[in-house]
């Protein structure tokens, strides 16, 4: 970060006249400041304990930041921070040969200068040649004694801190694209914090905003110490109500659309009878998007029913998809028993090691011992466990886990679950699809208007229609190139092209490598060979794959029913969703030549089976046609009978068939017309059996005279 701010100070000092000067260097100066300003108080929440000092109080300062913040934030943390930093920021309070005077005091000069001249006076010439000097000696003194602090970028973004002072990551992002942000505000909307800054350009100094994580050190709520459990009062239309809970905020304030789901979830959360509530669907369709605005709307109050007095919340999320890219979530321990562990670290936010010594059946009556103990009983508790597929790989260990989760709520409380899958659990479903077309148009282009994202703010809504099927109308999709597109500003087309690239293995990764690690190998196989063949896949093709595979259709459709990796078209057939289609041929390239020459044979021989069928059903129609149809008068009758007038079509076929008495095919058409479209079955009956005893190898003669026998047998 050092190598930034020094090559800013080149770029001043290329500046044809003072004035610019001073105008950027004014700039740097405050971004140098806001910046040191950032690494203490992060610093002071990894060091300081919150008991110990009210660090909200300065963090909260940069919300809407002024050029005098700086200094009254490290007046207060640079004492904490030394007495565990040996010399932190050494030459802020102390004088030196080379500063006859402390930084302090040189910076609060400068402030002072801010206000008056440029601020609230008038700047001369003669100022403002002084101040070019002095704020450029300030930022190189600045820089010169925080040497030691600064972080350094990883990725583009990623800030990590010296190994002396802890190697942790900012979460404040203050760097983008090897240039630093200046802050300009930090909001909070819906829980949502959201740093809107410039970046430190002199040719384009554009606006970006970003995503601070839940965990930043700009909500009280977030600063170190404390249990992990708050007490909410929430106002319903009985009273006011305590609840106990560890629920996140949400993860978007641009919430849109799933009225409908919402509301399935306040109805299953009155129904007192039902235990389970699964919610289930394809991954970036937002399941925990949902839950999470329907646990904090509860907080909000504005459900009115019966609350739970606790809501313990576990997730086994260990990945989160960003604009960025795949991000691997940290402290989360995936197992099943730390599902109610969690729960009593209510009561004891540090375990003692008898919770430790059991699991499963024999954990979960502890806790229901205890919770008894404490006063409550099971309808007291709500437990949410999001991304429940994670716990569990295999069908028997996915069977093991189903009977898990029906002892929580049989033992410790009512359970909403989030899963890619559907769990074995007989659970109150609540399916969770993509948006509708005009919700995804929507929710985009008020993302665009919050992010500055132009292409898609000029695009119409034909355009976007149609990103948003590419997307499966996905918010997390949705809501991902959105923000690229305000950080990029690349065309609509270009970024498409960027997420649906086969090299983006994070997203296909993130998307579907959890639902691939629960196939058997047979099902693998039939997708990788699914891509590979070259004719549209309909209910027969999907027969000639399983067989030359050697799988069942069942197992393929189980498989294909679970994951979404596929939507219907016409005559019973599956198209693969693009990016469905780009994760089977990443897994595809994966394999040794020998294994990718096996599953092209079987395309081959399966694209071969679709051939054929093709010819032969082809054949069987144009013979049947011609063969039916060969006089003047049968072609009569066809034509009326297909423009509806079926008296004249009765006529035209008794003279064709006068004309044509032997024709076996002719008879059954005559049949058939008299079957479907009148009700005298006795002489269709009698056609019918005409045409059977002048060809008895004619199966069409024969399947219309036994489907003319049912009508007539349930008649009599």
């Amino acid at each position: 970060m050092l190598n930034v701010f020094y090559q800013q100070i080149e770029f001043a000092d290329k500046k044809e006249n003072n004035d610019a000067k001073l105008s950027y260097l004014t700039a740097v100066l405050r971004a140098v400041l806001q910046h040191i300003s950032v690494i203490s108080i992060e610093l002071t929440n990894e060091k300081v304990s919150g008991d110990y000092f009210d660090l909200p109080e300065y963090s909260h300062r940069l919300r809407r930041p002024s050029d005098g913040h700086p200094v009254q934030i490290l007046d207060a943390l640079i004492p904490l921070l030394r007495e565990n930093v040996r010399d932190y920021l050494h030459g802020w309070f102390e004088s030196s040969i080379k500063n006859q005077e402390p930084l302090r005091k040189s910076v609060s000069e400068w402030v002072e200068f801010r206000n008056n001249r440029p601020g609230h006076g008038v700047l001369d010439e003669k100022t403002v040649c002084q101040w070019v000097t002095k704020s450029r000696s300030l930022i190189l003194e600045l820089l010169e004694i925080s040497q030691c602090i600064w972080p350094t970028v990883i990725n583009e973004t990623d800030l990590v801190m010296p190994v002396h002072l802890g190697g942790f990551n900012l979460a404040t992002p203050l760097a983008y694209k090897g240039k630093a942000v200046v802050i300009r505000s930090i909001s909070i909307k819906k829980g949502v914090s959201k740093l809107k800054g410039q970046l430190l350009c002199d040719v384009d100094a554009k606006e970006v905003v970003f995503d601070l994580p839940i965990n930043n050190v700009y909500v009280a709520e977030s600063v170190k110490g404390g249990s992990s459990y708050d007490l909410a009062e929430v106002n319903t239309k009985g009273g006011s109500i305590s609840i106990f809970h560890n629920i996140p905020i949400r993860q978007t304030d641009t919430f849109e659309g799933r009225d409908t789901e919402l509301e399935e979830l306040f109805d299953w959360l009155t129904d007192d009878e039902s235990k389970y509530c699964l919610v289930f669907g394809d991954g970036g369709y937002g399941k925990t998007t949902l839950v999470l605005e329907f646990l904090n709307k509860l907080l909000e109050g504005d459900y009115d029913c019966t609350l739970p007095q606790i809501i313990s919340y576990q997730t086994a999320k260990l990945t989160k998809w960003t604009h960025n890219g795949l991000v691997h979530l940290t402290g989360v321990v995936p197992a099943s028993d730390e599902i109610v562990r969690e729960l009593m670290r209510l009561f004891e936010p540090r375990l003692g090691k008898e919770w430790f010594e059991v699991s499963g059946r024999a954990l979960i009556d502890k806790a229901a011992t205890h919770l008894t103990k404490e006063g409550f009983v099971r309808e007291d508790i709500l437990l949410i466990i999001d991304n429940t597929e994670v716990f569990a790989d295999s069908r028997a260990d996915v069977k093991e886990l189903g009977i898990f989760f029906k002892q929580l709520g049989k033992k410790l409380g009512r359970v909403i679950l989030t899963s890619r899958r559907r769990e074995y659990l007989e659970a109150n479903p609540v399916l969770i699809e993509g948006l509708t077309e005009w919700e995804s148009v929507t929710l985009m282009r008020r993302l665009a208007d919050e992010y500055k994202a132009k292409p898609i703010l000029q695009a119409g809504e034909a355009t976007l229609r149609k990103v948003a099927q590419k997307l499966m109308c996905k918010p997390l999709l949705l809501h991902s190139i959105t923000k690229h597109i305000s950080h990029t500003q690349n065309s609509i087309n270009s970024t498409l092209d960027h997420f649906f690239s086969k090299k983006n293995h994070e997203l296909l990764d993130f998307l579907y490598e959890d639902a691939w690690g629960r196939m058997n190998e047979l099902q693998r196989r039939s997708f990788m060979t699914l891509v590979n063949v070259t004719y549209p896949i309909d209910e027969s093709a999907i027969g000639f794959l399983c067989q030359n595979v050697g799988i069942q259709i069942t197992e393929l459709e189980s498989a294909l029913s679970e994951t979404y990796f596929s939507t219907e078209v016409e005559r019973n057939g599956i198209e693969l969703v693009p990016l469905a289609k780009n994760f089977f041929l990443k897994c595809f390239s994966k394999l040794p030549q020998q294994s990718k020459e096996e599953i092209k044979l079987i395309a081959s021989n399966v694209n071969d089976d679709i051939v054929q069928s093709i010819e032969i059903n082809n054949a069987y129609r144009t013979d049947r046609v011609a063969e039916a149809f060969r006089t003047n008068a049968a072609k009569a009758a066809k034509n009326y009978a297909t423009q509806g007038d079926i008296d004249a079509a009765i006529k035209w076929y008794e003279l064709a068939i006068k004309e044509d008495p032997i024709n076996a095919a002719l008879h059954d058409r005559f049949a058939w017309l008299l079957l479907n479209r009148t009700t005298d079955w006795e002489r269709a009956r009698e056609v019918a059996q005409e045409a059977v005893r002048i060809d008895e190898d004619n199966c069409d003669a024969q399947v219309s005279l036994a489907l003319i026998f049912l009508p007539i047998a349930r008649h009599c």
